[in-house]
């Protein structure tokens, strides 16, 4: 199993990423982020065996950016950047069902969603709420203007 969250570093707190047997025993821990409070919203295994984290840095000190972190099986970064910067809230996105297949819905209805690929390149652009329709299986992320990025999985 592989559970995804934040963790104090002092009076800051950092991305952490378990990796846990079948009794729930922590087989190994990783903290990733900067100086201040960072954190793990979503995380997902990769075809490679490693991990893709989506969550929230506030490295610059100027309001919260997306952050996305790739690992290796082992929890070794691959790739750690900030994605979609942006002065964030603390408003969630809710994405049912997620991961889904053909499409999802997005809530709450209103905003103008945006999704992205993995590679940072912007694959929908509406109001929603029903989405995901023409997307290829994968991971994207969804970003609304005023919500906190929401990751979301396509299986078929």
């Amino acid at each position: 199993y592989i559970l995804t969250g934040a963790s104090r570093a002092g009076e800051d707190f950092q991305v952490v990423l378990y990796r846990l047997d079948s009794a729930g025993n922590t087989v190994w821990s990783r903290d990733y982020g900067g100086p201040l409070d960072d954190g793990g919203f979503s995380v997902v295994e990769t075809a490679d065996g490693g991990f893709i984290i989506a969550g929230k840095s506030a490295r610059n000190g100027d309001g919260d950016d997306a952050y996305l972190v790739k690992t290796d099986p082992e929890g070794i970064v691959e790739v750690e950047e900030g994605l979609l910067p942006s002065r964030l809230s603390p408003r969630r996105l809710i994405a049912i069902p997620n991961p889904f297949w053909g499409s999802c819905l997005l809530s709450p209805e209103g905003p103008l969603f945006r999704i992205y690929d993995l590679g940072g390149k912007l694959v929908y652009k509406g109001y929603g709420p029903q989405v995901g329709e023409g997307l290829k299986p994968g991971v994207y992320f969804v970003k609304a203007s005023g919500y906190a990025p929401l990751m979301i999985t396509k299986l078929r």
